[in-house]
């Protein structure tokens, strides 16, 4: 490479005439030189997006290929088909309709199933079959929403919901069985083809990246301009900063108050004083740390005082053992010694603290300590069982006559949760957490973790029984959220957990919520479509049938929203099993209506979580009856038969 061009060493004659000489016959080569070079490094940036694109483009193909391989006669569980050979199907569809939504048609989901494919059809299996024949087919198109079918033979068009490009692919792999074409073929071309077009690429892009190598880069020219602007910026910058040096010592006037007060009035005059600040020996940090203020903190840890938990100064209860604190662990464990020196954790019955990475954790640990300090003598009393599954003992402890467990919970640093048998004190734990709801106290502040979201999403509905085994039929096991409000919610960052602490579901990133519509959330594994999700609880159900509470959580881990439930309570007899239908014990947050009423349904209440209802004086079954009612979200219970946003409307 050839040198570049050095001025001479004395300074004074690097703006002589033959440095502005030698500069200017450098310059054109330069100048040449970089266009030429941008040229072929905006060429290669083109280069690459097309082969980004086109190898998109080819993994999206030979997907396609694989899915039109599945393709191959077998036995479809449907009657319609009996005289058709069946190819494909697909789990897990939903099926959408246009609705009226407050005088406006929008895509609303009507049913959920299976799609079953043929030689002849394509065949929606819920709880009734929809048939979309290949030879009435009028439009079909990909949407946001999922598959847009239109057929000549049905009035109204839909929507399959779900793996959208996979329902297509397949479909026109069955039309090629039908014709009797190789199914794979149209895909096979495709894939090919592209792949050419990635190759062709590729070989360009090596290409130009070579030229660029190649190029010969001459002399950079130095201008004498530069080198005496940047003579005069060093100049200014030195001045700068010895002025702020001597503005530094000079000295600082403060103002200070003095107020005198007398017993009628009160005088307050200002004085100014002149005080001398050493700027060399103050340091100021760099940054700094906002600790955020944690309302009613002068509840949550205050030491232990007489309440509704029962009095700490009082004896302890009869048969407690007395112990002598060692350290916390976290909200609702703690170690503790005998009076032979052993140490043992203790695990609190019926109360669950938030987890070690979740918001309020490290608050509900603090509270806990506030209660039973280190060195502090505690009692404790069992209930049924004495160790859990990590050999902690299982205890309720006293301070005094002072229940912990209840008082934790009073004070909003843990929640109410049942486990069974050991439930002797649940109802005095239940009544301490409605409690503590209703004064918004720990984690029930709207804002505990962050500023809370601006949205009207609720939890309208935990179907938490499945048929059959539950941890085998997860699917069935669903939990359904509804967005009461008009607006759509981006869900990112957003989550799902019940009472446990192991049980948590992250919505998928830039999933949305349209208003006034629904997203399911199944138990088990499939892939998220539409607005059906999967949680793929691994081995076991999610939600307990003898009862159990679901929190949705904004980004910020504020509940937004609770749904809890009773659960099934069944009684056997010698010849009869009753079996009580399950209620809602209470919902609140996410401003979707009152305590237990739907947020799709604004008038007269209509209760959340029930097997159905119906309108009142009409032939329904119920068990549930309501009058007219005006439907703002989705219509659950089918009350609005119309759509024309108005339920029951002859009630």
């Amino acid at each position: 490479m050839a040198e570049s061009y050095q001025p001479k060493r004395d300074w004074w004659r690097f703006w002589s005439p033959e440095s502005w000489k030698e500069w200017w016959r450098r310059r054109p080569a330069w100048h040449e030189y970089r266009q030429e070079a941008r040229r072929l490094d905006s060429l290669i940036a083109q280069r690459e997006s097309s082969l980004s694109i086109a190898n998109g483009e080819l993994a999206g193909a030979t997907q396609q290929l694989a899915w039109a391989r599945e393709v191959r006669p077998q036995e479809i569980p449907t009657k319609i088909a009996r005289s058709e050979t069946g190819l494909a199907a697909i789990i897990g569809v939903a099926l959408l309709e246009i609705r009226k939504r407050e005088g406006t048609s929008v895509w609303t989901p009507v049913d959920h199933g299976h799609v079953y494919l043929t030689d002849r059809q394509a065949i929606f299996s819920g709880s009734k079959d929809v048939k979309f024949r290949y030879d009435k087919v009028i439009s079909r198109e990909m949407t946001d929403k999922g598959l847009f079918i239109d057929t000549s033979a049905r009035k109204r068009s839909h929507i399959l919901a779900g793996p959208a490009e996979k329902i297509s692919s397949l479909i026109t792999a069955s039309e090629a069985v039908g014709r009797g074409e190789d199914p794979t073929a149209p895909f096979a071309a495709r894939a090919e083809s592209l792949g050419r077009t990635a190759d062709d690429i590729e070989r360009e892009l090596d290409k130009l990246r070579a030229e660029l190598e190649s190029l010969a880069t001459p002399p950079r020219p130095i201008s004498p301009v530069w080198a005496l602007a940047s003579v005069l910026l060093i100049v200014l910058f030195v001045g700068s900063v010895l002025a702020d040096a001597g503005d530094a010592q000079q000295p600082v006037a403060i103002a200070t108050t003095t107020t005198s007060t007398t017993a009628d009035m009160t005088t307050t005059t200002e004085r100014t004083t002149t005080t001398a600040v050493d700027v060399t020996t103050t340091s100021l940090p760099l940054t700094t740390t906002t600790v955020p203020l944690i309302t009613n903190a002068e509840i949550i840890f205050a030491a232990p005082a007489p309440g509704p938990s029962g009095d700490p100064t009082e004896p302890f209860p009869g048969g407690a053992e007395v112990v002598t604190v060692v350290s916390i662990t976290d909200g609702d464990t703690l170690n503790i010694s005998f009076s032979d020196g052993s140490v043992e954790p203790i695990r609190l019955i019926g109360v669950n603290s938030p987890e070690s990475n979740e918001c309020w954790a490290d608050e509900a640990g603090r509270a806990l300590a506030s209660l039973t300090p280190m060195g502090a003598k505690i009692g404790m009393t069992v209930d049924v069982s004495d160790r859990d599954d990590f050999d902690r003992l299982l205890r309720y402890v006293w301070v005094g006559a002072m229940s912990v467990n209840e008082e934790l919970v009073r004070r909003g640093a843990a929640i109410s949760r049942r486990y069974p048998p050991d439930t002797s004190m649940a109802r005095r734990l239940d009544a301490a957490q409605v409690d503590a709801k209703a004064a918004q106290l720990g984690l029930w502040a709207p804002d505990a973790c962050g500023p809370t979201a601006d949205a009207r999403l609720v939890i309208a509905h935990i179907e938490f029984d499945a048929p059959g085994d539950d941890n085998v039929n997860l699917d069935a096991e669903w939990l359904r959220i509804t967005n009461a409000g008009n607006n759509l919610v981006d869900m990112t960052g957003w989550g799902i957990r019940d009472e446990s602490a192991s049980n948590r579901f992250d919505f998928p990133v830039g999933f949305g919520l349209a208003g006034g519509e629904s997203v399911i959330v199944r138990s088990g594994c499939g892939d998220n479509f539409g607005t059906t999700l999967f949680w793929c609880s691994v081995g076991s159900a999610v939600w307990n049938n003898d009862g159990d509470t679901g929190f949705l959580t904004d980004p910020n881990g504020n509940v937004h929203h609770d749904f809890s439930y009773q659960g099934t309570a069944t009684t056997t007899s010698s010849s009869t099993t009753t079996t009580t239908a399950p209620a809602p014990v209470t919902t609140s947050g996410g401003g979707g209506g009152s305590s237990g009423c739907h947020p799709s349904y604004q008038g007269e209440c209509v209760p959340i979580g029930v097997s159905d209802v119906d309108c009142r004086g009409g032939s329904g079954d119920g068990p549930y009856y309501v009058g007219r009612v005006t439907v703002v979200g989705y219509d659950e219970y089918r009350l609005d038969h119309d759509n024309d946003g108005i339920g029951c409307e002859s009630s």
